[in-house]
């Protein structure tokens, strides 16, 4: 499933934030941090993989198809966008089902999943973060059953957030986002052979999240 990439670069910082793995709450300011951090500055304490926050790279989703697709025949990858997606939700679950050839269950009800969260408060969600992943890291390397209650954790993170509109970015800055885009949604553009030009409208578009 491919998104315009400014509104899935946004989501990607909201989602980094939710985790504990980013520290800035303002993603303009998030998104100017990236050549710092690139050179190991300003990077949270908790963030084991610095990547994460480097979200010019996620955005650039032209260059990640043609990677795909220099290894998998193109009749074996199944596109989706996000905006089919949220327009005709059955339509695009029906031709999902299709492309796997596997019979129809006739579902009609697509309820709202993983809509965008608030974090209340950042240190504690930073902590119970930093649990999750030491108790990972030490399951997957010793191979150990602690019996520690892991989901009791995602629990209290969920706990700590709300359900939330996600914070508009300026026209200015969106502006910016798509200048930075507008190359690779091109590329993208010419491998999917559909005009995407309208992910680079200077509109901003509602956030709508179903998963």
């Amino acid at each position: 499933m491919l998104r315009n990439p400014v509104d899935l670069v946004q989501s990607l910082h909201a989602e980094q934030l939710y985790w504990g793995f980013e520290d800035v709450r303002d993603f303009e300011t998030a998104w100017k941090l990236e050549p710092a951090r690139r050179r190991g500055h300003s990077i949270p304490p908790r963030c084991f993989e610095p990547v994460q926050l480097f979200y010019s790279e996620w955005g650039h989703l032209g260059d990640q198809m043609e990677r795909l697709l220099g290894i998998v025949p193109r009749e074996r990858v199944k596109v989706i966008l996000y905006d089919d997606f949220v327009k005709d939700t059955k339509g695009v679950y029906e031709g999902v089902l299709s492309f796997l050839e596997v019979p129809s269950d006739h579902r009609s009800d697509f309820p709202m999943v993983n809509a965008n969260k608030a974090v209340r408060f950042l240190l504690i969600q930073q902590r119970l973060s930093l649990l999750s992943n030491c108790y990972r890291r030490i399951r997957n390397r010793f191979g150990l059953r602690l019996g520690l209650g892991f989901g009791l954790i995602p629990s209290l993170m969920r706990l700590n957030s709300k359900t939330a509109p996600r914070k508009p970015i300026s026209p200015a800055f969106r502006a910016e986002l798509n200048e930075f885009f507008r190359e690779d949604v091109a590329k993208l553009s010419r491998i999917l052979g559909r005009d995407l030009s309208d992910w680079l409208s200077p509109r901003q578009i509602p956030q709508v999240k179903r998963g």
